[in-house]
């Protein structure tokens, strides 16, 4: 749906938080687009130090402890998501949240003290593969040998960014009445059932750990696997991933073929749900943290795995962290925790708020559950 404007109203109402908050602070919230393709109405306003997914989708549902993959599945179809980008006219060089959304994106320049300009970008099949390109050249950095290599590659992810660019367009702000946002219309229409997990295809283990040792000292490598009777089997091809991370489109890839499809398409339409994401993790026994729960269970509400071995091969261990309502709650109180951080007045309350967001990682951790390999 082509957008044809935003309400002048919603845009001063963003832009003079983000004015407010001065240090670059953002405001954003949720748009929609009424049936004459105008932005006027839209979802109470958050700001901050950042504008997180899940503080943001928070506003448009009554519904509590919803892992971000299910308020990314409460958008409708006329939704945007609308944010100030302070020290910006508005451009917007890369399309970050389109592909894991699938819904426009608006940004509002913020330049000395006053709007600067807008820009909009649309959910497009050349952006998704632009992205996928993108990963795909992010990993054959790790690959490389020569500084020569390194330096064409480095050259076309930098390319790549012209390449971006040329999607984004100007939106006019209009001068028309704002509606209502009737928070109450806006019911979960997918619920991610837990899955219990108890073990792992020994097969699928030995699979991904040589894998991983053929690559490089520390590289990730994983799959989409499928999970029968609370035993998990192979189900898609390995795929390379990062120093630390499996970017999430590749990892897709490795269960079907996302060519032109956003990322939210994939995960939610296109691999089942009674799948399961499995990774390495080079050095560790498997232990997990904050960001595997957050890039599996919360952000695409499928229970990851991680199988830890060492610099030899040898598996440590293997473990799970399931879908549970205990992760968007962590989630909550960590978003909670970084505002309070980020706003301290007082040394005292700067302490209070970073500790409290360390002991909520030690919660995450607690998250893992280890599982036999069989």
């Amino acid at each position: 749906m082509e957008i044809k404007g935003i309400a002048t109203s919603i845009v001063d109402r963003l832009v003079d938080k983000t004015v407010e908050l001065g240090q670059g602070r953002i405001a954003g919230l949720i748009g929609f687009i009424n049936s004459e393709g105008y932005i006027d109405s839209a979802s109470e306003m958050v700001f901050g130090e950042g504008v997180s997914l899940r503080k943001v989708l928070s506003k448009i549902s009554t519904e509590d402890n919803l892992t971000l993959f299910e308020l990314i599945n409460l958008l409708p179809e006329n939704a945007v998501l609308v944010k100030t980008d302070p020290g910006s006219t508005g451009i917007i060089e890369h399309p970050t949240g389109v592909d894991l959304l699938n819904i426009p994106i608006v940004k509002i320049g913020v330049k000395m003290g006053r709007k600067s300009g807008i820009g909009v970008v649309y959910p497009d099949g050349r952006i998704f593969d632009l992205i996928s390109h993108e990963e795909d050249l992010e990993l054959k950095k790790l690959m490389v040998e020569t500084m020569e290599e390194e330096h064409a590659l480095v050259q076309e992810i930098y390319n790549l960014g012209h390449d971006f660019l040329e999607f984004y367009q100007k939106l006019p702000e209009v001068d028309i009445p704002e509606r209502v946002f009737d928070l109450n219309k806006i019911k979960a229409s997918l619920r991610v059932d837990t899955i219990e997990i108890n073990s792992i295809d020994e097969a699928l283990v030995e699979e991904l750990v040589k894998r991983s040792m053929e690559i490089e000292q520390g590289v990730e490598v994983g799959t989409i696997a499928k999970v029968v009777d609370g035993h998990v089997i192979k189900a898609g091809e390995i795929v390379i991933g990062g120093i630390g991370y499996v970017p999430s489109r590749k990892l897709s890839s490795s269960y079907t073929n996302i060519t032109g499809i956003s990322t939210f398409e994939v995960y939610s339409k296109k691999i089942p749900l009674e799948t399961v994401i499995v990774h390495t993790h080079p050095g560790g026994t498997g232990v997990m943290h904050s960001g595997d729960a957050e890039n599996g269970p919360d952000l695409f509400g499928r229970p990851i795995i991680a199988i830890g071995h060492d610099q030899k091969g040898k598996v440590k261990g293997a473990t799970v962290i399931e879908v549970s309502s205990k992760i968007a709650k962590l989630d909550e109180e960590y978003s909670y925790a970084n505002d309070m951080y980020s706003e301290a007045e007082t040394v005292d309350e700067e302490i209070k708020y970073r500790n409290m967001m360390h002991d909520i990682d030690k919660e995450y951790t607690k998250l893992s559950k280890a599982i036999k390999i069989l």
